[in-house]
């Protein structure tokens, strides 16, 4: 006759819980059985891209960026914990790339192409909800067009997906859409144009996100801060909208925790100096660019 004691019955139920979990993780693969157990809680990188063909220089920055990010950080504390690409055109969605698996989406963004449009307006919208959908809680996903969205009845639904999850949105917009601040000697925006930039700006001001306006070669440059929001716990200090023109000054709180401080004024004509608490006037060449 064999008498188990609790303490041997402790060791054999842990025994097969031990060989249960490994066995999973042996079927599944690391980042599977980290999904299983919930222990996934960084962030997405997700990229959604207008792959017409005037967006050719702005897909192969975004190639490059996500290889620097994805191999500057892989297997540390502060890699994406998946990946997610969407790209988009007129009439074609997707399909999207969604892994945990960082050389598949590798694979995946530098397989885009370049071709098509023509008629400006996308599905711009339409591709967005589809990686609010599938990005972890808490991320930022990062928008790449130069066009409106030809599916901007979408607008409400899409931004109360992305506050809902916490979801921060952030354009970077290229061509005639993304000429706000650099139109001073420019033609002036057709109403169209305007309102496309409204329709982006007011799904980045409710999520927390931002709208970049950039020149065709300032994308890659600009994609810097992807990096800093995708590999960090990025917080927004001070937000201050419709500022009335002139001057102003406003305090920025920081303190010893924070790593990286990002600093945007959009506007016509804009202009931005920055001081420190004793008043320290810090000169442009002192910045990081982002």
């Amino acid at each position: 006759m064999v008498v188990m004691t609790i303490t041997m019955m402790n060791v054999l139920y842990t025994q097969a819980t031990e060989q249960f979990f490994r066995s999973i993780r042996t079927a599944a693969g690391d980042a599977q059985f980290a999904n299983f157990l919930n222990l996934n809680t960084g962030s997405t990188l997700c990229f959604v891209i207008d792959t017409t063909l005037s967006m050719e220089d702005d897909i192969a920055a975004s190639k490059e960026r996500a290889v620097e990010i994805i191999s500057s950080r892989l297997g540390s504390p502060t890699a994406p914990s998946n990946f997610i690409l969407v790209p988009f055109s007129d009439p074609h969605v997707g399909p999207a790339v969604v892994t945990n698996d960082p050389e598949e989406f590798e694979t995946a963004i530098g397989n885009l192409q370049a071709s098509g449009g023509g008629d400006a307006p996308e599905y711009s919208l339409s591709a967005l909800q589809i990686a609010l959908a599938r990005s972890l809680p808490g991320s930022t996903v990062f928008v790449f067009t130069d066009a409106g969205a030809k599916d901007a009845g979408l607008v409400e639904s899409v931004t109360s997906l992305g506050i809902q999850k916490n979801i921060k949105v952030t354009f970077f917009l290229s061509g005639s859409v993304g000429q706000r601040r650099r139109r001073r000697s420019d033609r002036p925006r057709a109403p169209r144009e305007a309102g496309d930039r409204d329709t982006y700006l007011s799904i980045a001001q409710a999520t927390g996100g931002q709208v970049l306006d950039i020149t065709k070669s300032e994308v890659f440059e600009t994609t810097k801060l992807v990096d800093l929001v995708v590999t960090s716990a990025e917080v927004n200090i001070l937000q201050i909208r419709d500022a009335p023109a002139g001057t102003g000054d406003h305090v920025i709180p920081l303190d010893l925790t924070m790593s990286d401080v990002i600093i945007q004024v959009t506007g016509q004509g804009a202009e931005l100096q920055v001081f420190s608490k004793r008043q320290v006037r810090t000169p442009p060449s002192a910045w990081r660019s982002s």
